[in-house]
This record gives structure tokens, C-alpha cells and sequence, in this order.
């Protein structure tokens, strides 16, 4: 039979499904890995202005204070910047090790 393939398997409208099988779930796989890839570039970017707004913080700080923050109550007024720069940072490494 001039259909089968090398293995045997039958050709024609069989494997021209399975090609579009193929096709769709690359497409499917290189849409996800377009998803990552912006969240990754989005959350690079919220870390970048959030770590700018901990460094001019902490440079307010030494000026301020002649002293470098050492204590919890130093950064209450952007304790939340904080922990979003830590959650950001933790998602980002997610987001990365699925690429």
C-alpha cells in the first residue's frame, strides 16, 4: 500500500488531522510561552519602579536619620512597597523557571 508510512501506519486524511493536531498545539505552546514572556517583561518592569522607590527611600533615610535602615519601624511608611517588591520578585522566578 503506497499510503502507509514507513512504520505502517496508514496516510491520506489521518495524518493531515494529526498535522493540524500538531500545528494547533504549537501554536497553543508558543502562545503560552508569549504569555510568560510579557508577564515576565511586565513584572521586570513593576520591580524596576518599585526598586526605585525603595532606593530613593532608603537614601532619604541615611540622610535623615545618619544611619543606615536597621529596624522594622524604619520602614513602616513603605512597608507595603516592600512586600510588593518581595512578591514581585517571587513571581518573577515562577514566571522564569516556566520559560
Amino acid at each position: 500500500d503506497s499510503d502507509d508510512d514507513l512504520l505502517g501506519r496508514p496516510g491520506g486524511a489521518a495524518d493531515s488531522r494529526s498535522g493540524t493536531k500538531q500545528k494547533s498545539n504549537r501554536e497553543k505552546a508558543e502562545h503560552q510561552i508569549a504569555q510568560l514572556e510579557a508577564r515576565a517583561n511586565s513584572l521586570q518592569t513593576e520591580k524596576g519602579t518599585i526598586r526605585g522607590k525603595l532606593k530613593e527611600f532608603q537614601e532619604n533615610f541615611v540622610l535623615q536619620h545618619h544611619r543606615k535602615i536597621r529596624f522594622h519601624k524604619d520602614i513602616l511608611p513603605i512597608e507595603k512597597e516592600y512586600r510588593a517588591y518581595k512578591n514581585i520578585k517571587e513571581e518573577l522566578q515562577k514566571v522564569e523557571s516556566q520559560l
